[in-house]
C-alpha cells in the first residue's frame, strides 16, 4: 500500500494553477509557456521532452520544451526519436512494465528510481541494473544532473510520455506523485497540439522572411545570450541588435524574447528534424 501523500498549501495552489492554466494549452506555443510558467512552479525543471507512440510502440512524434542554451547535437543526442535518451527512458519503462523513472546523476548518488510493479526474476534485475547504469551514464554524458519520467498506459490512439529534466533538485517520491497527478492533464494538452498543429501552425511566410542576420541574431536569443553579449559576438551595436530583435518579433508575431524562443521551436528554425521519419497525419507537410 503506498504512502498517503499530504500536499501543503502551498502545493495545493500551485497543483490548483497548474491544471487550471493547462486547460487552455492549444498550440505548441502555449504549451512551451505552460510548462516553463505554471507547471514549473510544481515541477521546476530547465527541459521538458513530450513523446508520443503509437498504438504499435513506435515514436510519432517527439517535442522538446526548452528553456536551456543547447546546440543542435545535444539536442538531437536529448530528443533522437530513434536513440534520444528521452525516448529510451520512456521504452526503459516500457520493458518493466512500469509508468515512471527517476534518476539522478549527481556524484556519488546512486539513481533512484521508482518500484516496478512486480520483483523481476534475477535475470531481469540484472539486466534492469545494466540498463540502469546505460542511461545514468548517458545522462552524465549530457551534462544533465536528473531526469524524471511519466508516461500513460497504452492507449487507444496512442500513449504518451514526458521527461523532465535539470529539475531544481534530485527527483524524489513526491515530485513523482506531482507528475503523475499532472499526467492527465499533459496527456490530452499534448494531444491538443498535435490534433491542432495543421491547422493553427502558421504558413513558412514568418521563417522565410526572416533575413541571414536575423536568424543569426535570433540563434544566439536562444543560446541566452543578451544583447550586449550578441552585439560584441556580431560587431554591433546594441541598438543595432535591438533593431534586428523588434524586426525579429513583428515577422514571427511575438513581442518578447520568451515568445520568440516558443515560436522558434514550433517553427523548428534551428533544431534538427525530430519527428520520426514515417508518415503521420499529424505532422506538417
Amino acid at each position: 500500500m503506498q504512502n498517503l501523500v499530504i500536499l501543503s498549501r502551498l502545493e495545493q495552489e500551485n497543483l490548483v494553477r497548474a491544471i487550471e492554466a493547462g486547460l487552455d494549452v492549444q498550440v505548441l506555443r502555449q504549451l512551451f509557456i505552460w510548462c516553463q510558467g505554471a507547471l514549473r512552479g510544481l515541477l521546476p525543471h530547465g527541459i521538458m521532452v513530450c513523446i508520443h507512440f503509437g498504438e504499435d510502440e513506435q515514436v510519432l512524434h517527439v517535442e522538446c520544451l526548452n528553456s536551456l542554451p543547447m546546440d543542435a547535437v545535444a539536442l538531437a543526442r536529448l530528443c533522437d526519436p530513434t536513440k534520444g535518451l528521452a525516448v529510451q527512458l520512456a521504452r526503459y519503462c516500457r520493458e518493466l512494465n512500469k509508468l515512471s523513472c527517476r534518476i539522478d546523476a549527481g556524484p556519488g548518488e546512486e539513481p533512484g528510481v521508482a518500484e516496478a510493479s512486480e520483483p523481476p526474476s534475477a535475470p531481469s534485475a540484472n539486466g534492469h541494473t545494466s540498463a540502469l547504469s546505460t542511461l545514468r551514464h548517458e545522462l552524465v554524458l549530457q551534462q544533465l544532473s536528473n531526469a524524471l519520467v511519466h508516461g500513460t498506459d497504452r492507449l487507444h490512439g496512442g500513449a504518451t510520455f514526458f521527461a523532465l529534466f535539470e529539475m531544481s533538485s534530485a527527483p524524489t517520491v513526491r515530485h513523482e506523485f506531482f507528475l503523475s497527478l499532472m499526467l492527465p492533464y499533459l496527456h490530452m494538452a499534448f494531444l491538443r497540439v498535435l490534433a491542432n498543429r495543421i491547422a493553427t501552425s502558421p504558413s513558412a511566410g514568418p521563417m522565410l522572411a526572416l533575413s541571414p542576420r536575423e536568424l543569426e541574431v535570433l540563434s544566439y536569443v536562444i543560446m541566452g545570450k543578451t544583447n550586449l553579449e550578441i552585439g560584441m559576438i556580431l560587431e554591433l551595436s546594441p541598438l543595432t541588435v535591438k533593431n534586428h530583435l523588434q524586426k525579429i518579433y513583428r515577422k514571427l508575431k511575438v513581442s518578447n524574447r520568451v515568445q520568440a524562443l516558443a515560436r522558434s521551436n514550433e517553427l523548428k528554425l534551428f533544431a534538427p528534424k525530430l519527428a520520426a521519419s514515417r508518415p503521420s497525419p499529424l505532422r506538417l507537410a
